[in-house]
């Protein structure tokens, strides 16, 4: 059975959805100024590209890519939240996941847009004459 393109780059929305949140709390403070910033600056480094490069090779319904995203950073949220965090603070992750989302959202759309931007002014190769 062949699998199509746009399954291989809705499970990789989807997967780097569920790594994101994951790996960001692991990965020690960049700055002390604002603890939100420590998600927002490899956001820009890491998902801009990976969302770049999912609306370039995607076929064309983009914004299921966002979906498949954002419900993969809810299963990495609540993921974290139940095998990583104590009790106390198991009881923040819906605030958490909003939060991330509002954040996130911005430059995972932008990099999505600006994909479907780039792809759209690429030349279409045409079979035959």
């Amino acid at each position: 059975m062949k699998m199509g393109k746009g399954y291989v780059v809705r499970a990789l929305a989807l997967l780097s959805g569920i790594a994101y949140p994951t790996l960001s709390f692991r990965v020690p403070y960049i700055t002390a100024v604002s603890v939100w910033l420590n998600f927002y600056l490899p956001a820009v480094v890491v998902l801009f590209p990976v969302m770049l490069l999912l609306a370039l090779y995607s076929d064309h319904v983009l914004w299921l890519n966002l979906v498949y995203f954002f419900l993969g950073l809810a299963i990495g949220v609540s993921i974290d939240a139940l095998l990583f965090h104590s009790k106390v603070s198991r009881i923040a992750w819906l605030f958490e996941l909003i939060g991330l989302c509002v954040l996130l959202a911005p430059v995972v759309i932008s990099g999505t847009a600006l994909g479907w931007w780039i792809g759209k002014r690429r030349p279409k190769f045409r079979q035959g004459i």
